[in-house]
């Protein structure tokens, strides 16, 4: 069972170190293959607290260093540019980055604008990117097995697109298998049984790690969907990624073929275990869909 919770840990744990609650990423795909990515992140209220309490603690820092240097020359920017540094570094909103972060997504992939988010309990952005062409689209995310250390560098698990132009158009989407987390927890020959209780406990404790956190990726068809083998599809949407931590929740017998099945691949785990409140992650190694 611990493995299961590892192929799902790291998918939350960059953006928890950055105090982001909730990621979600879609991309809209034109009948001629060309489209939009949209992001939307949310930082918790405690993320942003911690950020202006290290903002103001650095710009202290930097004036009374800039007090006991004063019979040197000051920087050229002045204090008050400094302090502008400071507060520009720890932004959780920076146009800067959000535009850099273009090339990221692939070649010919461009910043087409972003907006900063005031909500209750928090702050984020929203972020929007175009491309011409689907098939040169990179849509990644980190492997589990990099948390153990000594990764390999093969850090990143991408989702390959391949387009189709036709009537209707095909797109092909390659979805990465989900790491078990082998290197985290090293397969055993020791034949391993643990209680309910002791799965339930582990499946509370997860809980309250990543308590309000939410990670969501689709695909969406900008006309429509003729068909699609997708697990998961809504309108003209098929979801990849869809995790809610608070709505998780698995059944007593679900808990069971975790454990049974722990050292089985991702996809094989997601047949036995079929669909969870809060808990949709794409299985299939290709989804293809049709779109007109």
């Amino acid at each position: 069972m611990k493995r299961v919770f590892a192929a799902i840990f790291l998918l939350l744990f960059a953006a928890a170190l950055g105090g982001c609650m909730d990621i979600g990423t879609v991309v809209k795909v034109k009948p001629d293959g060309s489209g939009t990515i949209e992001e939307k992140a949310m930082f918790s209220k405690d993320a942003v607290d911690m950020i202006t309490s290290m903002e103001k603690n650095m710009k202290e820092s930097v004036d009374k260093s800039l007090k006991a240097a004063k019979d040197k020359a000051p920087p050229s920017d002045g204090p008050e540019g400094t302090a502008g540094e400071i507060k520009k570094a720890l932004s959780l909103y920076d146009e800067g980055k959000l535009k850099a972060k273009a090339e990221d997504f692939g070649k010919g992939v461009t910043y087409l604008g972003s907006r900063k988010l005031l909500l209750e309990g928090g702050e984020g952005f929203e972020v929007q990117y175009g491309f011409p062409d689907v098939n040169a689209l990179i849509i990644a995310h980190r492997s589990v097995d990099d948390l153990g250390g000594g990764g390999s560098g093969e850090a990143l698990r991408t989702y390959a697109m391949t387009f189709q132009k036709g009537a209707p158009s095909k797109l092909i989407i390659k979805v990465p298998e989900l790491s078990m987390g082998r290197k985290l927890f090293p397969r055993s020959d020791a034949p391993e049984t643990v209680s309910l209780e002791k799965q339930r406990e582990a499946f509370g404790v997860f809980k309250t790690l990543f308590k309000g956190m939410k990670l969501f990726l689709a695909v969406q068809a900008e006309g429509t969907i003729v068909e699609t083998n997708a697990s998961f599809s809504e309108g003209n949407r098929v979801v990849l990624i869809d995790i809610d931590v608070d709505k998780m929740d698995f059944s007593d017998e679900q808990l069971e073929k975790m454990n049974e099945k722990k050292d089985e691949s991702y996809s094989g785990l997601m047949a036995a275990l079929g669909n969870t409140a809060g808990f949709r992650i794409e299985a299939k190694n290709e989804v293809w869909i049709t779109i007109r």
